[in-house]
């Protein structure tokens, strides 16, 4: 199983969480991945939580740098559907809505995603069933 966690607003935003899901699947191979660009401030917060990975993808790795006509969110959409995870979690619906649809996304649900997810719905005409 390959696990793709971004890190900002995600791992951070359940830092707990992540840490015993990496333990409880020893085998997977764990990849951290930042549109940041600080590869070795990413690497010390990870290491000072306890959380097990097998490498940092940011936006200036080698291979995978970002393109200076790509957005943040645009570069980690293609980095991700070109690593091709199992599963990903990520905490920006505009990086999701990105995601090709085999590769299964965790979103955690914060404030933002709700004001996101809301104003979708007004702009595609939804109604609102509450």
């Amino acid at each position: 199983m390959h696990v793709c966690l971004d890190v900002d607003s995600t791992v951070n935003y359940a830092p707990d969480f992540f840490v015993a899901l990496c333990r409880r699947f020893p085998d997977a191979v764990i990849t951290a991945i930042t549109s940041g660009i600080d590869e070795s401030e990413t690497q010390s917060y990870l290491d000072s939580i306890g959380l097990r990975y097998d490498r940092i993808i940011d936006s200036i790795s080698p291979g995978y740098e970002r393109q200076e006509d790509e957005s943040p969110h645009e570069w980690k959409a293609e980095m991700v559907n070109r690593l091709r995870p199992d599963i990903l979690f990520e905490c920006v619906p505009q990086v999701v809505s990105l995601i090709h649809p085999s590769i299964l996304v965790f979103l955690p649900w914060r404030e933002s995603n709700r004001r996101w997810i809301a104003l979708s719905h007004v702009e595609a005409g939804v109604a609102d069933e509450t």
